[in-house]
């Protein structure tokens, strides 16, 4: 599948093309530039949970940390949260994401959690959108997650889009200005 600025995901691996421009973006730089900002954030010597939904961004974000755990000294693990929303489709990503585990050598938590169950409760106007309630069940069960395997940091992927979104859909709801900021 092809990823914006450049990038393809083959089978948790990323492999450079041709941009546009015809310019190249060396994985190597792209390993030494994530390397470079998880140290300014003091990101190294400990345990990392990496959140990964089967899906391409928190693939490629696995691959990328993956790659940068030595040169930091992060042990890192990965995190899949299964919301049981698309039935097989959702218990067949949680099996892709522990093969992938496996392959890379890295230990694998998975957490089943019930978004459905959580909009039940409450006044429809206090009710949580099923969205909502998926993420923040997903953060309760990676917070328990990185306790459990005593990470100091948990990483998530997010696109472009869903930053857009969020800021959008807290604008419709007539957010705060402290509301206004994405994830």
């Amino acid at each position: 599948a092809r990823l914006e600025g450049g990038f393809a995901l083959n089978r948790s691996a990323i492999s450079v093309h041709r941009r546009p421009s015809g310019s190249r973006y060396d994985v190597h730089m792209l390993v030494r530039d994530c390397q470079r900002e998880l140290e300014g954030f003091g990101i190294a010597d400990g345990g990392i949970l990496i959140a990964v939904s089967a899906g391409r961004d928190s693939m490629v974000l696995l691959d990328l940390l993956h790659r940068c755990m030595p040169a930091l000294r992060l042990r890192g693990v990965v995190a899949h949260v299964n919301h049981g929303l698309r039935d097989l489709e959702s218990d067949a990503d949680e099996e892709h994401t522990r093969q992938i585990a496996q392959a890379l050598g890295m230990p694998i938590l998975t957490r089943r959690i019930d978004p459905q169950a959580a909009r039940q409760v409450g006044s429809s106007r206090e009710r949580p959108t099923l969205e909502e309630a998926s993420r923040n069940l997903r953060r309760e069960a990676l917070v328990e997650m990185a306790a459990e395997a005593k990470c100091a940091w948990i990483a998530t992927a997010h696109h472009v889009g869903g930053q857009a979104e969020t800021v959008l859909l807290r604008l419709l709801r007539g957010t705060s200005p402290d509301g206004l900021r994405a994830m």
